[in-house]
């Protein structure tokens, strides 16, 4: 009986670790992805920056 016990505390003990790693593997997930969502904010704004630069030439060169 006591091996059982045992065994069961061991398993509870792996399972306590996975649940952990999963916590912090889908956290680090979710700051990849605002991080991501940061990043194609700024692209945006600098695409759009970009393009009237590009309209300004066009402008300029006509």
């Amino acid at each position: 009986m006591e091996a059982l016990r045992e065994e069961h505390r061991q398993e509870v003990r792996c399972l306590e670790k996975e649940k952990k790693l999963l916590t912090l593997t889908r956290n680090a997930f979710i700051v990849s992805c605002f991080q991501t969502r940061d990043d194609l904010w700024v692209l945006q704004g600098e695409n759009e920056e970009l393009e009237d630069t590009v309209e300004g030439l066009k402008q300029a060169m006509a």
